[in-house]
């Protein structure tokens, strides 16, 4: 299997204002994000506020990484290891395994 790859960070998030609808995620300072051992991410989508800082953790027996579109990346993970992306800025951020793009794939919404 082939591993993943990167390293980088950015970003950053604070409490949003207003209270989530019924059924959205709630947003957070900072959230942990599962590589469990299915070549998936889980949550593969997380709400947080601009400042958070979202960590990855690798719990598979594969290297992977978190590639965070136009914000920053994790770095290449090894079994066991966490990266983490902080978010500056509000928006809705794709992110993906470099090495598994077509499995591995999720999104990051900050909101102010």
């Amino acid at each position: 299997m082939a591993a993943c790859g990167h390293a980088g960070e950015h970003g950053a998030a604070a409490p949003d204002s207003a209270a989530p609808a019924a059924g959205a995620p709630a947003v957070t300072a900072a959230v942990t994000v599962d590589m469990p051992r299915s070549y998936l991410f889980r949550p593969d989508t997380v709400v947080v506020a601009v400042g958070a800082t979202v960590r990855w953790t690798n719990n598979d027996v594969f290297t992977h990484a978190a590639t965070v579109w136009g914000v920053g990346e994790t770095g290449a993970l090894r079994p066991g290891r966490s990266g983490t992306v902080t978010f500056e800025r509000a928006g809705s951020f794709s992110y993906d395994c470099p090495f598994h793009p077509q499995m591995m794939k999720g999104v990051v919404v900050v909101r102010d």
